[in-house]
């Protein structure tokens, strides 16, 4: 085998097989693990922070979040729900801010 072979190689030397062959895969783990716990959780942060822009009606901040997140997750259903639900929100304010303004118009038509 040729992991057998190595270690053997390496008593052979004189020199300690942990030190070249565990050693940097532990150290490697070290390094990489917080890397990937930080992007998860600046993940988590992003969405968390958009549900509580939309729960207070901050909708364009919130908007803002969930595309940053969509940056590092791409595939989230529930993102892309959320984003949708927002958009819909604010057509329907827009559709109602015209109304109100096409009421309030010295152009309206008299029927």
């Amino acid at each position: 085998m040729k992991v057998s072979d190595e270690v053997l190689a390496l008593e052979t030397m004189a020199l300690n097989p942990v030190k070249f062959l565990i050693t940097p895969r532990f150290l490697a783990l070290l390094i990489t693990l917080p890397c990937l716990t930080i992007m998860v959780d600046r993940l988590e942060i992003y969405v968390k922070l958009g549900d509580l822009y939309k729960k207070k009606t901050m909708f364009r901040e919130a908007l803002s979040c969930y595309w940053s997140a969509l940056g590092l997750k791409n595939d989230d259903p529930y993102i892309h729900r959320s984003v949708l639900e927002i958009y819909k929100i604010l057509s329907e304010h827009e559709q109602e801010q015209l109304k109100t303004l096409e009421g309030q118009s010295s152009f309206a038509r008299n029927p």
